[in-house]
């Protein structure tokens, strides 16, 4: 209903702005070339009887030309009306701010990866990439000229494991996965750009954003480009959740061209209100919007009917 409402009202927002820009405009342009006011009916009704009269005879240049303005002063009202309703004003005279990531650095680890080249489609991590720290108890090389026995251990500090929002959800979902025939990699950070967790094969890749807010409400931003679209809920809003999904995506896809990777984003909690409109608008823009059973929303396709069918089950002592 209050989408409805704000439809409405751009409607008629916008005819009232149109009609007197166009008003005003018209009535200008056809007085200084024709001495014609399209403000005034008496100038309608003059023109209209001469030309019924054959008072007003059409051979000139000046003369076709305002009997064109007159017949298509109507259809380009209706015209400009539905391009001004139909302009994206809101991207238009938007400001473009800096940029800024996508998760904040506080709950990002600061390790980039530049150079990514698999052999395979297999999701690459900060976890998998760094090199894990020393066990507890692992002993440095004694110094030169002391028994071994004397020698002080060399234990390197291992840095505090990183933090992210989601970490609760994504290990429900390492839970969850098991028995899918592909690979579960946590916490992806890929040039910057951050994912949940991905899964992946051989030649397929899934790449996940978590939403979960259970007591929310959310609509979303369906009217801009898809990577700066965001999440409203009532207290505040989740920024761009698809901008980095894609941005993994196409990294994947351009080291592996014969591999397809499908940005997801994957509600785990919260009701979503444009449900219809935000599915057309991820499908016009190649994401998968999935949900699990406990969520609402019977056309949003579940997250486990999506595993089956895009990886399939491994078999029993597979």
């Amino acid at each position: 209903m209050a989408k409805k409402k704000t439809h409405f009202l751009k409607i008629f927002l916008t005819g009232i702005i149109w009609t007197i820009v166009y008003l005003d405009m018209t009535d200008r342009i056809c007085f200084a070339a024709f001495r014609f006011r399209t403000l005034r009916l008496n100038d309608w009704g003059d023109r209209f009887g001469d030309f019924l009269n054959n008072r007003w005879v059409i051979n000139t240049g000046a003369d076709w030309g305002l009997l064109i303005c007159m017949l298509l002063f109507l259809p380009l009202w209706i015209i400009g009306w539905i391009f001004v309703y139909r302009c994206d004003w809101k991207r238009l005279f938007k400001k473009k701010s800096p940029t800024k990531p996508a998760v904040s650095p506080s709950k990002m680890p600061e390790i980039q990866h530049k150079g990514f080249e698999p052999t395979k489609l297999r999701v690459q991590t900060s976890a998998l990439l760094s090199t894990p720290p020393a066990p507890a108890g692992a002993a440095g090389p004694a110094p030169t000229g002391m028994p071994e026995q004397n020698a002080m251990p060399s234990v390197p500090s291992p840095p505090p494991p990183p933090k992210y929002e989601d970490a609760a959800e994504v290990q429900q979902m390492l839970s969850l996965t098991a028995g899918i025939k592909a690979d579960f990699f946590p916490h992806v950070l890929l040039d910057g750009a951050y994912a949940s967790f991905a899964m992946s094969t051989e030649k397929l890749a899934a790449v996940v954003r978590i939403i979960n807010r259970p007591e929310s409400t959310f609509a979303v931003d369906t009217e801009i480009d898809i990577d700066q679209s965001d999440w409203f809920y009532e207290s505040g809003l989740i920024s761009t959740p698809a901008k980095d999904i894609i941005a993994i995506s196409k990294n994947l896809e351009r080291n592996e061209p014969d591999s397809i990777a499908t940005p997801v984003i994957l509600l785990m909690g919260g009701q979503l209100l444009n449900i219809d409109e935000t599915l057309t608008y991820f499908e016009k823009n190649n994401i998968m919007l999935l949900r699990l059973d406990t969520v609402d929303g019977d056309s949003i396709p579940l997250f486990t009917d999506f595993l089956n069918e895009y990886f399939g089950r491994r078999a029993e002592g597979e």
